[in-house]
């Protein structure tokens, strides 16, 4: 504005005035462009991940179309539930959180009422299903942060965790009795719990002895087959009594850690989990003892990287594991060598990735180029730095090895981009 007064020949407050107005104006501009966007790539997710066809295609009619941000899915008997921003979903007004038939894409009559603010974590155990985020009412009820939804969708007014007034749950795994619960945490059930807690799934009730005590978010978290360990990824750098960079392996019983230690160079935001091999996102570049961009499978036992390397060139947030592929979402660009934009997929088997050179799903067939609504051109804004996992960024992109050959993957939208260095939300 200084400037603008200054270099003006005349009437130097008049353009002055008119540069405010117009830096107002653009400021608007990239807010909306920026969330219209975000809602677009998540929803584009949930149609990918739910239901694409065995050969890696779109299915051009399965579509829930929500009117904003998806930021958590839980797939259970045909049903895919769905948390977030939205208030309309598969063709339905639904408040934050919603059941979508993963045949026709439409609502079910499954309508708990929903939140005061977005859900940002689900899991679903047997008929019912836990729901976390911020919120303080749900269901015009008061309900601190997490809410256990019974199969007819009314909310269990039995059932309180109790969790400190300016909480943000972003992370549920269930497994057996017991509701694990990450994010940012301070107090739950009137017990101090930094981060991570372990809750009774019939009552709520916190564990008494279950603490592992992170030094800050829990992010991600996924349970073992066998329920005895409880993996953890965040922003942490101690956790169940020990050094761990964010990333850790619990015990179940005793809450401390195992000697399960990968050590990323950067937080963690996502975990599946396959066999005696887990899977991680986020945005570290090293972690399991090597060199990983990313995206990583780490052996269960030992905690060293395997050799299965996608390569991924910026952030990824989620993933999950069905129908023999591993599905990874974020906001990358280029991932296995290709330019996919957010979204790919990796066959695997029971127990680790069937893939060939770099990540590349093997054996996908179909054509040589991603067909469909909403496969898209990659874009010349990508990011060119690094997060170091310090809070320091390098300028540069890390050597990539020639592309292997062509493989049929859809894409989404990929102009969602997240500040080098900071934190997401969800």
């Amino acid at each position: 504005y200084y400037w603008s007064a200054k270099l003006a020949r005349k009437n130097g407050e008049l353009w002055s005035w008119f540069t405010g107005w117009f830096n107002f104006i653009g400021q608007i501009g990239v807010i909306a462009s920026v969330d219209y966007a975000l809602a677009n790539y998540v929803v584009r997710f949930i149609n990918l991940y739910s239901d694409t066809n065995a050969d890696g295609t779109l299915d051009p009619d399965w579509n829930p179309g929500a009117n904003d941000s998806v930021w958590a899915l839980a797939v259970s008997h045909g049903t895919v539930y769905a948390g977030g921003w939205f208030s309309f979903i598969g063709g339905e007004e639904r408040n934050h959180i919603a059941a979508i038939d993963a045949t026709t894409g439409n609502a079910t009559a499954w309508n708990p009422g929903g939140p005061d603010s977005p859900v940002k974590a689900l899991c679903v155990s047997g008929d019912t299903v836990y729901a976390g985020g911020s919120f303080s009412v749900f269901s015009a009820v008061p309900c601190s942060q997490l809410a256990h939804i019974l199969a007819d969708g009314t909310l269990d007014r039995n059932w309180n965790a109790n969790v400190s007034s300016g909480a943000e749950i972003h992370a549920l795994a269930v497994s057996g009795d017991t509701v694990y619960v990450g994010g940012y945490l301070e107090t739950v059930g009137g017990k101090d719990r930094s981060g991570i807690a372990a809750l009774d799934a019939d009552s709520g009730d916190v564990d008494p002895d279950w603490d592992p005590n992170a030094d800050d978010t829990v992010r991600a978290l996924a349970v073992s087959a066998d329920g005895a360990t409880v993996y953890v990824g965040g922003d942490f750098t101690n956790i169940g009594g020990e050094d761990r960079n964010y990333i850790a392996a619990i015990d179940a019983d005793s809450g401390e850690a195992t000697e399960w230690d990968p050590g990323a160079d950067g937080d963690v935001f996502a975990f599946a989990v396959s066999g005696d091999t887990v899977y991680a996102g986020g945005v570290f570049t090293e972690i399991g003892g090597e060199s990983r961009n990313h995206i990583a499978a780490i052996d269960a036992a030992s905690g060293v990287a395997t050799d299965w390397d996608p390569d991924a060139d910026d952030a990824v947030n989620a993933l999950a594991i069905g129908g023999g592929a591993i599905r990874v979402g974020g906001s990358f660009i280029d991932i296995g060598g290709e330019r996919l934009g957010g979204y790919a997929s990796f066959w695997i088997d029971d127990t680790a990735p069937v893939t060939t050179a770099h990540g590349v799903p093997g054996g996908w067939t179909g054509p040589a180029t991603p067909t469909g609504p909403i496969c898209c051109a990659p874009t010349a804004r990508r990011p060119t730095r690094r997060h170091s996992g310090n809070g320091t960024c390098s300028s540069g992109r890390p050597s990539r090895p020639s592309a292997p050959a062509k493989a049929t993957w859809a894409c989404g939208p990929s102009s969602i981009r997240r500040p080098i260095g900071s934190r997401p939300t969800s």
